[in-house]
């Protein structure tokens, strides 16, 4: 790959020219946006035709995943294009997509659902689906060979969202004997939605968990901050003691979880228009880096993650780190596995979507169609042609007639159809 803009040499016949065309306000495609059914006087996000189409190819491609033997991999992937469809403001395309979900994972998407509902004030519908997603997490659990922490994973959900409306008594209900990771998450969403406590006393319920030396209630913690972080920002004072906390924290853990806490907190300053404090969380990110002997396949991403955050904070230089991804993968390609290939080129071309290179973003997209298509496994084939998709979908980058067209020979191929 000699730049973004090269397209793959391919075997097939089809050598038009390269046309990698997006129009309309930036990454938006042409044509009449698609309405979605709106509820409770909830205001709905349109879908451009595009869209609409990638994410009903990424359910597709899917669901031909057969369910024997593949059922894990089948339903993992068809809830990440509902997890896409609710980043999107879709609440009503995820609850259509999600029937289709075979196993445990669907009860896990019900209360996605009911949450981001709780959150939209669509309250009406919200009980509905925490009882769906209650009755699926009760058939797993009468499943032969059942796993505890799949039944776990969906109460943990019912109870974060009985949390979100104060609720206390049925999150206590729902709650009560989660497995430690699970029941970490949910004493950090406890924190977040508690009435009446003041933010000094939700420092000290979270230096609490900090203090375990427990993995996974630590992990719950920072996340936790992170959120009261972006919660508290308009207050100085509040803003500072969380910030003093999280920063401390993160100084005693592995560089990786260290890194990873300073994206957020970037993009958290981000969301709340602080570019300065952003660059500075950046900067601390990019110092870590050299210590990190990581392999192309999770270096690649993390350089195109902050050449993202980096643009919308204003760094002239970003445009370099996202060709720098490029350019690491290009020279290390062969020593990516083919079933990552795709993965990490989605990355970055989600970085450049970012960046509002559009002729770039489709140019990699292309690569990664590709990558995707070039396994001898049609499991593989659909899980990367399913993401790729929802990804030009939740990034709003619509595929010229030709990448179309390939996408379209690509899932044919799959179904045999």
């Amino acid at each position: 790959m000699s730049s973004p803009l090269s397209r793959p040499v391919r075997v097939l016949s089809l050598s038009l020219p390269l046309a990698l065309v997006l129009v309309g306000s930036p990454l938006l495609a042409q044509g009449e946006a698609v309405a979605t059914r709106p509820a409770d006087g909830a205001q709905t996000v349109e879908l451009s035709p595009a869209q609409a189409e990638l994410l009903d190819l990424a359910f597709a491609a899917a669901s031909t995943i057969p369910v024997d033997p593949h059922v894990k991999d089948r339903s993992r992937t068809q809830e990440e294009v509902v997890v896409a469809c609710l980043e999107l403001d879709q609440p009503d395309r995820a609850l259509r997509y999600l029937k289709g979900i075979a196993n445990w994972r669907k009860g896990a998407a019900y209360a996605d659902v009911a949450f981001y509902l709780a959150q939209h004030d669509r309250l009406d519908e919200v009980p509905r689906l925490l009882d769906r997603a209650r009755k699926v997490a009760e058939t797993h659990a009468r499943e032969p060979n059942a796993q505890e922490w799949r039944t776990d994973r969906i109460r943990a959900k019912i109870t974060r969202t009985h949390l979100s409306l104060g609720e206390l008594e049925a999150a206590l209900a729902v709650g009560r004997g989660l497995e430690p990771s699970e029941s970490a998450t949910v004493e950090g969403a406890h924190v977040v939605y508690a009435e009446d406590v003041t933010l000094q006393e939700q420092m000290e319920q979270l230096d609490a968990m900090f203090a375990t030396r427990e993995f996974a209630r630590i992990r719950a913690a920072l996340a936790t901050c992170i959120d009261l972080f972006g919660r508290h920002y308009d207050d100085p004072q509040d803003r500072k003691m969380v910030q003093d906390r999280v920063e401390n924290v993160i100084t005693t853990m592995p560089a990786a979880l260290r890194l990873d806490a300073l994206m957020q907190l970037a993009g958290t300053s981000l969301e709340l228009g602080d570019r300065s404090r952003a660059r500075h969380y950046l900067d601390s990110a990019h110092e870590i880096m050299p210590k990190l002997d990581w392999s192309v396949e999770y270096q690649v991403p993390v350089v195109a993650r902050l050449a993202s955050l980096g643009h919308r904070a204003g760094d002239e230089q970003a445009a370099a780190g996202t060709a720098r991804a490029l350019e690491m993968y290009e020279a290390d390609k062969e020593k990516v596995g083919k079933v990552f290939r795709a993965g990490v080129l989605r990355e970055v071309a989600e970085t450049y979507a970012t960046m509002g290179d559009a002729s770039a973003a489709l140019g990699v997209y292309w690569h990664a169609i590709e990558e995707g298509a070039d396994n001898v496994n049609q499991r593989p084939r659909a899980m990367d042609l399913a993401a790729t998709c929802a990804s030009m979908a939740r990034h709003n980058v619509a595929p010229d007639d030709e990448l179309r067209e390939r996408i379209l020979e690509i899932k044919a191929g799959l179904t045999g159809s």
